[in-house]
């Protein structure tokens, strides 16, 4: 890490006009030269809003930030190479716009890198999947070579290969960078800081992201054994003010009822009121220890609901686009209990597959056929058009949609969500319902196709504890290496 700060941040707060609450507050920092770091937080915490606010795009509610003439570039979730000129026609419009084309050798050589040969870049952006034109928009932001560049989940629809490249030109890159990813091997392998928002709290953690998991685990075991001292204390302490109290309601009545009135009755009360000295001290006790008791969120574990005995039986299946084939002749049997991943570079045809197995497409030759009964689960890549009015509680009749508001919350998200409607959901949010759907009426047959993308870490790890014990049939694609290793299964290459 260099010793020049690039950017300062006090006490930021933020809040949009129309809400009462601040999405986050009390995020200081400091970003130094050659810093590599991971920004996490829950979905809503407010990560892509300190980033456009590091960026420029808007002011802080509260607090200070102080951008010591450091370039800023924030390469956003949905920015990607667009429009029919070809890649390098693309390349050149953004660098002429930011003032620095004068990058022609170390375009080709950044494109290399990333996986481009030259001719490629002479191709129709049109031409790209959506990942490659993904990595056209993160090479533009490394050909801009800002002091500080900002990603907000740049490996959403990247292949594994494309994440390795990814990774490496961060490595290297000279500047500071803040990544926001839910990919934990990815994050693994480049940062060396981790920060961490939540709504009123901020922490700077030094390492990469086991690094900061390791901290987070001695920090929940001390907090929990501080939280059960604490708690023994208040026991003892509850104990003794209703001692002093029952001692001092006796004293009253002996007060009370002394003959004379005179030497009993006048020390009686002194030690009624003494006793009640005693047991608002207890009291106040009891309320410093309350402020004092660490919260420490419940661990909860997820369990799919049982899978009926079910099959999948895929025979001599071949599909075409255009002139290509994707696959032929693929043949595959899975009985319950089965896990298939389905890996490939991007555009080789795993979610065509995925919609051929959940029946949304037709092959060219073949078969895929199923349990009659199965109760099928299909989480696409991308989500088709959203019925006009569809909300998420419709998914959850009567007793379920109680169920489906409290696995929202264990998600760390609003339940909420769940009346609103689903068009104006971000694609998290919207994910995030999906995948309430199958944790809580749960499937036979489980048709997962990148279910990771959008969703925070927390997310991620309840999906993965879930599956982990799931009985029914699993056809998984995935990019994030950590969630692939926890679900190990057959895989097949495309």
């Amino acid at each position: 890490m260099g010793n020049k700060v690039l950017l300062e941040a006090r006490g930021l707060a933020f809040a949009y006009p129309t809400g009462t609450e601040n999405i986050f507050s009390g995020a200081s920092f400091r970003l130094y030269r050659g810093d590599k770091c991971a920004l996490l937080g829950d979905n809503g915490s407010g990560k892509t809003t300190l980033l456009r606010m590091l960026a420029g795009e808007l002011e802080p509610s509260a607090g200070d930030l102080a951008l010591r003439g450091a370039g800023v570039f924030l390469l956003r979730q949905e920015d990607s190479a667009a429009g029919g000129g070809s890649a390098l026609d693309w390349l050149r419009e953004g660098l002429l716009e930011s003032g620095d084309w004068d990058l022609a050798a170390e375009l080709y050589a950044g494109a290399a890198r990333l996986g481009f040969a030259a001719a490629d870049l002479e191709r129709p952006v049109e031409t790209f999947s959506g990942g490659e034109r993904k990595m056209l928009a993160l090479m533009a932001g490394f050909l801009r070579r800002p002091d500080l560049y900002m990603l907000d989940e740049p490996t959403n629809y990247l292949d594994s290969a494309a994440m390795a490249r990814l990774s490496g030109e961060l490595k290297r890159f000279k500047g500071a960078f803040v990544v926001v990813s839910h990919d934990r091997a990815f994050l693994d392998d480049c940062v060396e800081k981790v920060l961490e928002l939540k709504r009123s709290e901020f922490a700077v953690y030094e390492g990469n992201y086991s690094a900061y998991a390791a901290q987070k685990r001695a920090e929940f075991e001390l907090a929990v054994k501080k939280k059960e001292k604490i708690e023994g204390q208040i026991v003892h302490l509850r104990v003794m003010e209703r001692n002093y109290r029952d001692w001092g309601a006796a004293k009253e009545k002996e007060k009370i009822g002394a003959a004379d009135k005179g030497f009993i009755g006048a020390r009686a009360a002194r030690l009624q009121k003494k006793s009640a000295r005693a047991a608002r001290r207890a009291r106040e006790k009891i309320e410093e220890l309350e402020r004092e008791k660490p919260f420490v969120e419940k661990v909860r574990s997820v369990f799919l609901p049982a899978a009926a005995p079910s099959w999948l039986e895929v025979s001599g299946l071949t599909k075409r686009l255009g002139a290509r084939t994707l696959f032929s002749d693929l043949s595959f049997n899975l009985k319950s209990g089965g896990r298939l991943v389905l890996e490939g570079d991007n555009g080789a045809g795993k979610s065509t597959l995925m919609r051929i197995l959940a029946g949304e497409l037709a092959p060219d030759a073949g078969e895929a056929r199923r349990g009659g009964s199965a109760r099928v689960f299909y989480l696409p890549q991308f989500r088709p058009p959203i019925r006009p009015g569809a909300r998420g509680r419709d998914y959850f009749p009567g007793a379920l949609l109680e169920r489906a508001c409290t696995m929202l919350d264990h998600l760390g998200a609003d339940g909420e969500y769940m009346f609103r409607p689903l068009a104006a959901l971000s694609e998290g949010q919207r994910r995030k319902v999906e995948l309430v759907r199958f944790l809580v009426n749960g499937a036979d047959i489980a048709l997962l196709d990148e279910p990771t993308t959008h969703q925070d870490i927390r997310t991620v790890r309840v999906l993965e504890e879930a599956l982990a014990s799931y009985a029914g049939i699993l056809v998984l694609i995935s990019h994030d290496a950590a969630f692939r290793s926890a679900l190990p299964g057959e895989v097949l290459r495309l």
